[in-house]
């Protein structure tokens, strides 16, 4: 499943942060054009999904914090 989303990052920055800050893989959307979009495979069993799914919120909790601020200096 594909899944869009509204910040300023590219998605094959997001993928590699994902994948190098908290060891998860993504499919970035610019692969095939879809720039702004990642796919989640969600094959597996229910609690890796979950873990994965958490430690995703946490680098958007994370990058957010930092992008506001960078903004506040």
């Amino acid at each position: 499943m594909w899944y869009g989303y509204n910040r300023p990052w590219k998605s094959a920055e997001l993928a590699e942060e994902l994948r190098t800050r908290k060891s998860v893989l993504i499919q970035s959307g610019v692969q095939l054009g879809l720039d702004g979009y990642f796919r989640i495979g969600y094959g597996g069993e229910t609690h890796g999904l979950r873990q994965a799914l958490g430690r995703i919120d946490e680098w958007i909790d994370e990058s957010s914090r930092a992008a506001a601020g960078s903004q506040g200096r």
